[in-house]
Parts: structure tokens; sequence; C-alpha cells
């Protein structure tokens, strides 16, 4: 459906923003025109070798001949090899697509990122910028806020080393959920 939704919708808009399961879930997820794309050459290839296989058999018949020239099967797969490659050619088009990771400044969220970056763009799908979320504010106050600051500045550290090819947009912890209400308090900080 996402690729549907890429395809058919990409010409109607400026952005088209998908807000996507966890990070393995998606790569899977886009790995698979890829994948799928082996797979169908494979399917045609078997159906193209059955239907020569049962014209042999039928040679004499001119009606089956027409039903073999028709093959709804083969038709369907074709339309749907054409799809999928329709979706690589846009997933990999750096001027159309590029996905954006959001993480926190922690070790886990990095490293999961650094794998999905590296993994993306091993399909040559572009990953331009990544949103550090939820930085806590300079003038924390107590022990725990402040060795939970020591250790983001490590961690924010990190995250400037590994990703110095990328657009780094920084946004703060904010005391509630990010809504429609307050995106545009949000937004400022991709300018």
């Amino acid at each position: 459906k996402l690729m549907e939704i890429i395809i058919d919708y990409q010409k109607d808009y400026d952005r088209i923003v998908i807000d996507t399961a966890p990070t393995g879930h998606t790569l899977r997820l886009l790995s698979l025109p890829e994948l799928l794309g082996g797979w169908m050459d494979r399917l045609i290839e078997k159906r193209m070798k059955a239907m020569e296989l049962y014209e042999m058999a039928t040679r004499e018949d001119k009606k089956m001949k027409s039903v073999i020239e028709k093959d709804p099967v083969l038709s369907k797969l074709n339309e749907r090899k054409r799809k999928m490659e329709q979706a690589r050619e846009i997933l990999t088009d750096g001027e159309l697509v590029s996905f954006v990771f959001v993480l926190n400044p922690e070790k886990l969220p990095i490293e999961e990122t650094k794998k999905a970056v590296n993994t993306l763009e091993k399909y040559n799908i572009h990953v331009n910028n990544l949103i550090i979320n939820r930085i806590l504010p300079d003038n924390v106050e107590g022990k725990f806020w402040e060795n939970r600051k020591k250790l983001e500045e490590k961690y924010l550290n990190e995250i400037v080393e590994s990703f110095s090819n990328k657009n780094l947009i920084k946004i703060p912890l904010i005391d509630e959920d990010v809504k429609i209400d307050n995106l545009k308090f949000v937004s400022k900080y991709f300018e």
C-alpha cells in the first residue's frame, strides 16, 4: 500500500510524509521492491516456460494460442513488476524522496539509526536529515538531571561525529506531546 501511495499521489503533493513503524519494520518494507523484483523475475520466467510447454501441447489448437497470448497471470505479474520498478525508481531519486530519521540522544537510538542509514544508503535511498529529539535544556537542576545532561552531551557529540555529512535538526524536550496544536512551535527548528 505504501508503494501505491507513493506512485499514485506523488504528482499531487509537494510532500508526502509517512510516519512509519519502528526502524526494523520500515527497512524490511523498503527493501521489498528489491527482494520481490528478483522473485517476480523468476515467477515470470516460470510462467513463460509453462506457457511454452502448454503451447507445444496445444500446437494445433488456434483457440488455445489466443488464450496463451492473452495470459492474464503473465499480464498481472508484469504489471506488478512494473510497479515495483517504478517504486524503486522513486525511492532512489534524491530529488523526490528523502528519509528523515528521528532519534533521541541515547545509545540504542544512535546505533539503530546508524544501521538504518547504512542499510538505506546501500539501496541508494537518500537520508539527508536527522532530527535529534528531546534535547534537555541547558539549565537543568539537580544531580539526576545534571548527570543526564552530561550523558546527553556525550551522545550529541557522537551523533555529530557519526553523521557529519547529514543536516542535524535539534528539537528540545518540550513539556507536552507534539500535536497539531503545537506543530508551529516545533516547526521553527526546521528553518
